[in-house]
């Protein structure tokens, strides 16, 4: 199947018996959403920022991803210049240290750079919380692809799980997840 209005992609295989939900377009951003049928709390979504990113937040993300594939240390300077290119993902333990209110919305798990049919992507996971009181709301699996044409911004592919399913119902979602982003098909024509 194929994802209008996502650069990166030429192809990817929507699971069996997902259904597809109408798509959300702003002037900041695109959104494509499929769920299974007794779930439709649960999703994979294609959500592209139409907001071109800072030149510095696109060269932080291709500076890790021009490595070869790794683990981003948790903490370390690496994540934390990430945090623009991530955008509600960014804001997570390690980018944000305030508590309240203004605490992280997001608790990283992991984060590693991957190669994935042929590309080099970000692949994120962890849970967002409510700042507050440190709650799971969704759980969340993301890869990140940047796009530098027309202009540089990020296409990110994921899964996210309501957490009142519980972790077992996030890994069986996780692994439908897994595969399909394996049926991935990149367009060439893109860069990088």
């Amino acid at each position: 199947m194929q994802i209008p209005g996502f650069v990166s992609l030429d192809s990817i295989e929507i699971p069996e018996g997902w259904q597809e939900d109408a798509e959300t377009s702003t002037a900041i951003m695109l959104m494509k959403q499929f769920h299974p049928p007794e779930h439709p709390d649960v999703e994979i979504a294609f959500f592209k920022r139409r907001k071109p990113l800072p030149p510095d937040a696109m060269a932080c993300l291709f500076r890790t991803l021009e490595q070869p594939p790794h683990l981003v240390e948790q903490g370390g300077a690496e994540i934390i210049s990430l945090n623009d290119a991530l955008g509600n993902v960014g804001n997570n333990q390690w980018s944000n240290r305030q508590s309240g209110l203004d605490a992280a919305g997001f608790r990283m798990l992991h984060a590693q750079s991957s190669d994935l049919n042929g590309k080099n992507v970000l692949i994120v996971s962890g849970a967002f919380i409510e700042p507050d009181t440190k709650k799971p709301v969704n759980e969340y699996c993301g890869l990140f692809v940047p796009v530098t044409v027309p202009q540089p911004f990020i296409e990110e592919i994921y899964l996210q799980v309501p957490s009142k399913y519980g972790y077992l119902y996030f890994e069986k979602y996780l692994k439908v997840f897994r595969q399909t982003i394996n049926t991935i098909v990149w367009l060439t024509s893109f860069a990088p």
